[in-house]
């Protein structure tokens, strides 16, 4: 076997092992999003209001969000959509939130727990 057919071998094998298994969007996520943010375990206690505008096409999604009690965490949001979970980022973090009809939850890559639902 030649050196080019070893290559391509190669190659084939490490791109099949670098695929990421992704499922269609369950959910759809566009609107408005209303609720909270609160300090996980471990962290100073801190809670406060959080919102998101959000617009999905497909499974991308982009939009605004606003955290009251930290402005520094405010502003454009990007993420995708994966079966039921929005993985989601915005200045200074990110989330994964699981969505269930008109809510969502789930933990900041921080440690803080948010929940919204959708008005």
């Amino acid at each position: 076997m030649g050196r080019g057919w070893s290559m391509a071998i190669a190659c084939m094998i490490l791109l099949g092992c670098a695929t990421t298994q992704t499922q269609a969007p369950a959910v759809n996520v566009t609107g408005r999003w209303v609720g909270e943010w609160a300090t996980g375990s471990g962290s100073a206690p801190g809670s406060g209001e959080m919102s998101m505008t959000l617009h999905q096409v497909d499974r991308h999604v982009t939009g605004e969000v606003f955290v009251g009690a930290a402005p520094h965490f405010s502003g454009p949001a990007r993420g995708t959509v994966n079966g039921d979970i929005l993985s989601i980022s915005y200045p200074g973090s990110a989330a994964d939130l699981t969505v269930k009809g008109n809510e969502m939850s789930g933990f900041t890559r921080r440690g803080n727990r948010i929940t919204l639902r959708r008005q």
